[in-house]
């Protein structure tokens, strides 16, 4: 299997663990009473998924303006992914926990971006 491949598979597979994640019911899933605790794995799962995107964006030299917009597509997706939890049983919308997601996918294209420039 070529390297690309494997990397887009990984990103894949990456995306659908957290829309799967999302989609289980509260009362399956591991409390985590902390309130950093919780906007720490928020933040961590969506800068893996962001370092992901760059992987498969610098394998396929995307332009710069469609690695952008695969970004932006990235932020909308977790803001979606974070509202579809409204109907999860147990789960609930916290522009926090998006706000989390966000900076990790922040941090994931800009370090992209500036380590494509060095």
């Amino acid at each position: 299997m070529k390297k690309n491949t494997i990397g887009v598979l990984c990103f894949i597979l990456w995306y659908l663990v957290i829309w799967g994640v999302s989609s289980i019911p509260s009362k399956s899933l591991v409390n985590i009473e902390k309130f950093s605790l919780d906007k720490i794995a928020h933040f961590s799962i969506y800068l893996v998924l962001g370092v992901l995107f760059n992987r498969i964006s610098k394998e396929n030299k995307l332009k710069p303006k469609w690695v952008f917009t695969g970004f932006l597509f990235l932020v909308a997706s977790s803001m979606f992914e974070e509202y579809h939890q409204k109907w999860i049983p147990g789960r609930s919308v916290s522009i926090f926990d998006w706000l989390a997601n966000l900076s990790g996918l922040t941090i994931a294209y800009l370090f992209g971006f500036i380590h494509d420039k060095s």
